[in-house]
């Protein structure tokens, strides 16, 4: 960027920010004031804010073949919340192969 182009620019948010910065500080209630209303404004609005009963299907297309997956899954299951856990030891074989008679 040259020189003439770099100081304009500066100057601009120079202007910009300092006629900020004399307005907040020369009217500091003023602004206050202003920003609890916003604030309050947009609290309140939050209030409002749309809540969904399950998150997992607001941002997935309707009839998603994972949706249809979820409701196949929860219809063949219902009521089922235990977990199953398996636990796998693995250890050197002393013999050729690990599937021999004696393993079942």
């Amino acid at each position: 960027m040259s020189q003439g182009c770099q100081t304009k620019v500066q100057n601009c948010f120079s202007n910009t920010f300092g006629k900020w910065a004399d307005m907040v500080s020369n009217r500091t209630t003023i602004v206050f004031c202003c920003s609890l209303v916003v604030f309050l404004g947009l609290a309140a609005g939050m209030t409002q804010a749309k809540s969904y009963e399950d998150e997992q299907f607001v941002w997935t297309p309707a009839e998603n073949q994972s949706i249809l997956n979820y409701r196949r899954a929860e219809d063949l299951f219902e009521g089922r919340d235990e977990q199953s856990t398996v636990f796998v030891v693995i250890a050197e074989s002393t013999s050729d192969s690990l599937l021999t008679l004696e393993a079942f």
